[in-house]
C-alpha cells in the first residue's frame, strides 16, 4: 500500500495524506488469522487515480494467463473472473522482459459478472525465451498490465526455410543465407543471452536467395541470438561462438 493509506478490520480504505499520494496502480496483500492461528493471505492490484484520489479494484479480476507452445506457434489463454468497463486486451511480447511490441487485440465483454475465457495465437514464436503479457485498456483509456509469463520457444519452423547459419559453433565469422519474398531492407541484430543488443544493421535483401558474410572475431565466446527483421521476414537463432 503506498505510505499513508489505511485498510480497517471493516474493509475501509482510508487515505490520511491524499496530496502525497501518486495515481498507478499497487499489489495490496490482505493476511486473514483465524481462531486457530492459521494464517491465509489473498493479492490483489488497486489502482489510484483522479485528482481527488479514491481507491477503486481494477476493472478486470484477471484468474490465469498462460502460453504454451505447438508446432511453430505459441497458444496464449487467459480466464477474467468478472469486467467492468473492459475495452480490450492488447498481447505484447518481448525478448528480454524490457522491450515490449504489440502483437494483436482481443476485445473485452466490457462489464460482466460471470467468467470468459479468451485465446491468441502467437503465429510467428521467437526463438529461445519470450515474455508475454497483457495490456487491458478500459473504455475511457485507462490501461493496466498483467504478470509477464515466460515461455521457451523453438520458433517458427518456417524460420528454418528463409534464414540458414553456418559454420555454428563458428570461430570468427558465420555465413547467413536468407530467403526473401522481395526486394526490401531488414534489421539484422545479434543479442547476448541477457537480452542486451550487441550488434544492430540495416542489409538489403534482394528477391530470393541472399549470401551474406558476418566478421564476428571481436565477439566474446558464448551464446547469442540472432535475428534477421523485415516486412516478410521474422526469422531467429541461436548462434554460439567458439575461439
Amino acid at each position: 500500500m503506498p505510505s499513508g493509506t489505511f485498510l480497517a478490520q471493516n474493509g475501509t480504505i482510508t487515505v490520511s495524506n491524499s496530496t502525497t499520494l501518486v495515481e498507478g496502480i499497487y499489489p495490496l496483500t490482505i493476511s486473514l488469522t483465524d481462531r486457530s492461528g492459521g494464517i491465509s493471505t489473498v493479492n490483489i492490484l488497486i489502482r489510484i487515480r483522479g485528482n481527488s484520489p479514491t481507491i477503486t479494484p481494477l476493472p478486470v479480476e484477471l484468474v490465469y494467463f498462460r502460453a504454451s507452445a505447438g508446432k511453430g506457434k505459441v497458444e496464449l489463454q487467459w480466464l477474467t473472473a468478472s469486467e467492468k468497463d473492459n475495452d480490450r486486451f492488447e498481447v505484447e511480447r518481448s525478448s528480454d522482459s524490457k522491450a515490449f511490441e504489440k502483437l494483436g487485440t482481443v476485445a473485452g465483454k466490457g462489464n460482466s459478472n460471470v467468467s470468459n475465457k479468451y485465446s491468441f495465437t502467437d503465429k510467428s514464436p521467437l526463438v529461445g525465451t519470450a515474455y508475454y503479457r497483457l495490456k487491458q485498456v478500459d473504455s475511457d483509456g485507462s490501461i493496466a498490465y498483467s504478470n509477464v509469463i515466460t515461455l521457451e520457444t523453438e520458433g517458427n519452423t518456417a524460420s528454418d526455410l528463409v534464414m540458414k547459419v553456418y559454420p555454428n559453433p563458428f570461430i570468427s565469422q558465420i555465413s547467413i543465407s536468407l530467403v526473401a519474398q522481395q526486394q526490401e531492407s531488414a534489421q539484422l541484430i545479434l543479442l547476448d543471452l541477457q537480452g542486451r543488443e550487441v550488434i544492430r544493421k540495416t542489409i538489403e535483401l534482394e528477391k530470393g536467395e541472399n549470401q551474406l558474410e558476418l566478421p564476428l572475431q571481436k565477439l566474446a565466446n558464448g551464446m547469442y541470438m540472432l535475428k534477421v527483421v523485415s516486412g516478410s521476414i521474422k526469422a531467429a537463432t541461436k548462434i554460439i561462438k567458439n575461439r
